[in-house]
């Protein structure tokens, strides 16, 4: 299985590995292939959706725990709700393309509740996709 990741950000595949937290190579959970099939068929926002919920399925029906030999435990369960998450975002139209926004790269946010700012309550605040990089294979 062929994977890259340029951590410059050069290309909608570096953004789509970077949102779903696939960006060591040597693990990696997505091949390219499959990742610029799935760009040209359902563009940015549906490819990103359709990987964060294979993913999400895919790691649902792994044990929410594992233990391993040196005593290091893996946890999944944070993993698949976090990809649910992303899709529904991406589903949703909360995450436009980062190279087509307006200002050329970045992610577009957008409030993402109609919930009105009241003292004591601010309104809720969207990560981007990047916050997710701690979610990778081990």
């Amino acid at each position: 299985m062929a994977a890259t990741f340029d951590p410059a950000l050069p290309t909608r595949k570096d953004y789509l590995r970077l949102a779903l937290g696939d960006m060591d190579v040597s693990t990696a959970l997505v091949a390219d292939e499959t990742i610029a099939a799935l760009l040209t068929a359902l563009g940015f926002a549906g490819a990103l959706a359709h990987l964060a919920e294979s993913l999400a399925l895919q790691y649902a029906q792994r044990p929410s725990q594992v233990g391993e030999r040196d005593g290091l435990t893996q946890q999944w369960a944070d993993r698949v709700s976090a990809w649910r998450e992303l899709a529904d975002k991406a589903r949703a139209g909360l995450i436009a393309d980062p190279l087509s926004s307006p200002a050329g790269r970045g992610i577009d946010i957008r409030q993402t509740d109609v919930q009105q700012a009241t003292p004591g309550r601010p309104l809720p605040t969207y990560l981007p996709p990047g916050v997710m990089g701690g979610f990778r294979s081990e």
